[in-house]
């Protein structure tokens, strides 16, 4: 997904990439993504998410987490990620 959006020039701001495993390969897009001005963040779990933010998640215990804690809405899905809006918190 961030390789895909960096190739097409799409603006990444308040975008949160949640990810668990080894991501060694999201943490170099991020900082390339940061570099260039970004507000782009990459973290380990869905805690202090905003309204607002888009939350992009490939696994599902993150994506569990994400609604045991927040309202939120499904607004894309590409290359095995789904991007969600967060509404507010439960």
């Amino acid at each position: 997904y961030l390789q895909q959006a960096m190739r097409t020039d799409k603006d990444l701001n308040n975008y949160v990439f949640c990810y668990t495993d080894y991501n060694a390969q999201i943490k170099f897009y991020i900082d390339a993504l940061r570099w260039q001005g970004s507000t782009v963040e990459l973290q380990n779990n869905t805690q202090g998410l905003t309204p607002g933010k888009k939350v992009v998640i490939s696994q599902p215990p993150l994506r569990d987490s994400l609604f045991r804690h927040y309202l939120a809405e499904k607004q894309e899905e590409a290359f095995g990620c789904t991007v969600y809006l967060v509404q507010r918190r439960l």
